[in-house]
């Protein structure tokens, strides 16, 4: 039971490495994301991990558990790799500031949650083979996320003119992790 609770945290950790740094890349910009925009991002990063995890468990029946097992570990090594060295965070919050006012609108967060959920989906397809709790995981995913994204914004705006630092690279790692969860 502490190993599934592990899973579970480790996933909602590493799904929500990007949504801090959006977060504190907008902080750093100073664009406000108000209470709906943040709602929209964790739902989207939620529902997605949801497809994903029942595609992942679906996957599960057809292929013997071993296969699955080392596609589960494949799939998020591969992730995590990626992640690791992909640097495009800020690329996809400046893209989502269409109008680079000071407030992310509710139409700007869709853009980026579709962004940022593209890790939820391959993650989630991995995770899938694992025995995470789903309803657990989705709540750990909508909290993380929302609190990453709350959190990353104010210490963007409150490090703003001091420093800009890249965390990307967190996610990739929590990812890694948790692939090798993978090889028991």
């Amino acid at each position: 039971m502490t190993e599934f609770l592990l899973e579970t945290i480790l996933l909602a950790l590493a799904l929500s490495i990007d949504s801090f740094a959006a977060g504190f890349a907008y902080g750093i910009d100073r664009v406000r994301i108000p209470p709906a925009s943040v709602f929209i991002l964790s739902l989207i990063s939620c529902l997605t991990l949801a497809v994903s995890l029942s595609a992942g468990h679906l996957v599960c029946h057809f292929l013997p558990e071993p296969l699955t097992a080392d596609l589960g570990f494949l799939i998020l090594l591969v992730l995590g790799t990626v992640k690791l060295f992909d640097r495009s965070c800020k690329k996809q919050t400046d893209r989502a500031n269409k109008d680079h006012d000071s407030c992310l609108s509710a139409s700007e967060a869709v853009s980026l949650g579709i962004a940022l959920s593209i890790d939820s989906a391959a993650a989630g397809l991995g995770a899938g083979t694992l025995p995470v709790w789903f309803v657990p995981a989705l709540a750990a995913v909508f909290v993380t996320g929302t609190a990453a994204i709350l959190g990353g914004s104010f210490l963007g705006q409150t490090l703003s003119r001091r420093t800009h630092m890249e965390l990307g690279w967190l996610g990739g790692v929590l990812l890694i992790i948790l692939a090798f969860f993978r090889l028991r």
